[in-house]
């Protein structure tokens, strides 16, 4: 069910059971269309922002390039502590991607990776990985590792999904993390 009205703000358009706000015309004349929410960034070189234990967030140290931010509900951080964010302008299902790349210094020893999307009201652990030893094994001796992830996510309108990667292990002292990206999109 569709409905539509000028209020002060200006001309707006709800539809679906919800009511979503689909289209709005503010009194300036800028049209927005809140439901077409999509955002793509990559990820920058930061060098030895894990540590060993330390929870990374992309864009605390240098802000992610912004590729697409329909919507405008992605911050790409500011580079001073804060990571990137989305928040959700409409409730809905998301699919929200987290391909982080990083190399690890030195390349032996143990280590374990945990790459998250945590939401609101959920945290998804995209990927517990396995030893460096493993990762050398399979990888070679470059020491890139990447795991990549995606999750459909219920959120609320004003909700937020942040990206977090933390290294653990006797390999994981020094760690640059870059080449990578995070995504998202409102499907339904």
């Amino acid at each position: 069910m569709a409905s539509q009205g000028f209020n002060n703000t200006g001309f707006n358009v709800h539809t679906g059971l919800a009511g979503n706000l689909s289209l709005q015309i503010n009194t300036a004349g800028v049209v927005s269309r809140p439901t077409n929410v999509a955002f793509s960034g990559a990820l920058n070189v930061e060098m030895n922002v894990t540590g060993d234990g330390t929870v990374y967030h992309p864009g605390a140290t240098t802000p992610v390039t912004v590729l697409y931010n329909a919507g405008l509900a992605f911050n790409p951080g500011d580079g001073a502590g804060t990571g990137c964010s989305f928040t959700a302008p409409v409730t809905g299902i998301y699919l929200i991607s987290f391909v982080p790349v990083w190399v690890v210094t030195p390349a032996s020893g143990s280590i374990t990776s945990v790459v998250q999307i945590v939401t609101t009201t959920y945290t998804y652990t995209l990927q517990n990985g396995p030893t460096s030893e493993q990762y050398t094994n399979f990888m070679g001796s470059n020491n890139f590792i990447s795991m990549p992830g995606s999750c459909l996510a219920a959120m609320s309108a004003n909700d937020t999904a942040q990206f977090t990667l933390q290294i653990s292990g006797s390999a994981s002292k020094n760690g640059e993390i870059g080449r990578g990206y995070v995504s998202g999109v409102l499907l339904a």
